[in-house]
């Protein structure tokens, strides 16, 4: 199979779909040295300038973010943001800090951010907008935004996914990486278990729009997560060869998205979840649930069961659904922009019985429920909501409310034509809450 490393900094033509690909990505390189090496990985990329924004939060200040301003004195001139808590007991990617990193790199020549998903999709933001190089210094193998060109972040209560230039060089050291707090590796885990269902997701969408869909982004996942994800408990013991596995899981799930143009390859129905989560704990002025990756994972869950309850789905009968009515019970005053989003696919949902042979194959492509369960418990994951404090009725709301806040089809949107996603909801609540 084609080495993707191999195709850093190039335009190449797809072995699978024949289309031409691009990775702008020009370095990634994973060492027990990361924070002594970062220098000679600047010099290596090479990046161009002396002067930069070394942005990170308390935590990850601490974590590294000191210890790499120290190494950079040596050959740059920097400035260190350390961003602050907003409203919350952590730093969250939100619309808020924009402005205070504008301010900070203005005058520099590029960013590297320290830290989590939060402060890389913020720092990519701006370096996109600002169009100056970012450098990633993971702190965490908790998500795959340290080599994706999308960025996650709330803006007025909406959680926005913007497609954003990749990271220029990323640069992971293992030793801190195994070290960060389980949490977040688990967190990590359990989003990379997603890459399957979003692929599938992707596949519906691409048979009713006409859009392109390329089977390698799922390629170089798979390949990679044969190494860590029976592996459970090996990440609970700290195993740094494993860690370090699925860091190159999570790489390989930010290369799909490159790869793909769209965050599509790693993010689908079960994201939506998770994103609905997170925008609830926002309007209601209160800390999100869980983790991301956490919440993505308890999305693959009731997705695999969906996925399962539309395989024997035998001649599909569709609702009749007053989606106007819908979408404002469930979202109120906000109601008209999920309108909007809605009404950019429902044409193309409409479609959808027309295609259902085409559909039905896509349906059995992802890994059981069980399989799913047992990859998270050995893991030590939560698999109810129950345990990030989600009760019944708001798993019911998130559930239902999800396929509206993307324009994007997923198996939400087909399970609630047909009926579908109430009633696996209802059968098999007593496994999810």
């Amino acid at each position: 199979m084609l080495n993707i490393y191999d195709c850093l900094g190039k335009t190449f033509q797809c072995p699978d779909c024949g289309q031409n690909h691009t990775l702008p990505i020009k370095k990634v390189t994973s060492s027990d040295k990361g924070i002594e090496s970062i220098v000679s990985f600047l010099q290596s990329i090479p990046i161009e300038g002396k002067s930069l924004l070394l942005l990170c939060d308390e935590n990850t200040c601490q974590i590294a973010g000191n210890q790499l301003e120290t190494e950079l004195k040596a050959e740059y001139k920097v400035e260190k943001l350390v961003l602050k808590t907003h409203g919350y007991s952590k730093v969250y990617a939100e619309e808020y800090y924009f402005p205070e990193i504008r301010t900070h790199s203005a005058d520099k020549d590029f960013i590297v951010t320290v830290g989590t998903g939060s402060v890389t999709d913020m720092g990519k933001f701006v370096g996109n907008e600002t169009g100056k190089p970012v450098i990633a210094f993971p702190t965490a193998p908790s998500m795959n935004a340290y080599t994706s060109g999308v960025a996650a972040y709330l803006a007025n209560g909406i959680k926005m996914t913007t497609g954003v230039k990749p990271c220029t060089g990323v640069l992971i050291d293992t030793r801190i990486n195994s070290q960060a707090p389980m949490i977040l590796i688990q967190s990590g885990f359990a989003d990379s278990l997603a890459k399957a269902f979003a692929n599938a997701d992707w596949k519906i969408n691409a048979i009713l729009t006409g859009e392109h869909y390329c089977t390698l982004p799922l390629k170089i996942t798979t390949a990679s997560e044969a190494h860590y994800k029976t592996h459970g408990d090996k990440i609970q013991a700290r195993d740094e060869a494993t860690i370090a596995s699925l860091m190159e899981g999570l790489t390989m799930g930010g290369f799909s998205m490159v790869l793909a143009g769209k965050s599509a390859p790693a993010s689908g129905g079960e994201h939506l979840i998770s994103h609905s989560l997170d925008m609830y704990a926002h309007r209601n002025n209160r800390e999100v649930y869980s983790y991301h990756g956490l919440q993505v994972g308890l999305g693959v869950l009731f997705s695999a069961l969906l996925f399962e309850r539309l395989q024997n789905v035998s001649t599909p009968l569709r609702r009749t659904i007053d989606y106007d009515a819908t979408i404002t019970e469930l979202f109120g005053d906000e109601s008209p922009k999920f309108k909007k989003a809605f009404a950019n696919k429902k044409d193309n949902i409409d479609t959808f019985l027309n295609h259902w042979d085409e559909l039905k194959p896509v349906f059995s492509r992802p890994p059981s429920y069980q399989e799913i369960l047992g990859y998270l418990q050995k893991t030590g994951c939560p698999t109810r909501f129950s345990e990030i404090d989600v009760d019944e009725a708001l798993i019911g709301f998130v559930t239902q409310s999800a396929r509206y806040i993307r324009d994007r089809i997923t198996l939400l949107d087909i399970a609630d034509e047909l009926g579908v996603l109430e009633e696996t909801f209802q059968a098999t609540k007593s496994f999810l809450v």
